[in-house]
């Protein structure tokens, strides 16, 4: 019984990259084949400000190593990813509730 389980969960895993890495070259081979700058000029700016909160992110990280880092055996390279994830979340977090209240003043002001 066990070997079928294990046998399910590996093809389970095996649809599911198929269809994640499908799902994911469509868009991306539709806008390739009709790009228009214009129409992607918004899209494009979006990923640039995001990748710019990234590498703010992971620059200003410290990567400090504490006992708990080295129980885990996390490396400093590892722990400045992690802290730069986080600080991402905090500043994505904060974008999404000012963006929220501005939202919502500029519907009572129109």
């Amino acid at each position: 019984m066990e070997n079928l389980v294990s046998i399910s969960l590996v093809i389970t895993y095996i649809l599911f990259g198929i269809t994640l890495v499908i799902s994911l070259l469509m868009p991306l081979l539709f806008t390739i084949k009709n790009f228009d700058f214009k129409k992607a000029k918004g899209g494009i700016i979006k990923i640039g400000i995001l990748l710019v909160i990234l590498i703010f992110a992971f620059v200003v990280s410290s990567g400090e190593i504490g006992p708990i880092h080295e129980q885990f055996g996390i490396n400093s390279f590892q722990s400045k990813l992690i802290g730069g994830g986080i600080i991402t979340t905090y500043l994505l977090v904060i974008c999404a509730f000012i963006a929220a209240i501005y939202s919502e003043i500029a519907n009572k002001l129109r």
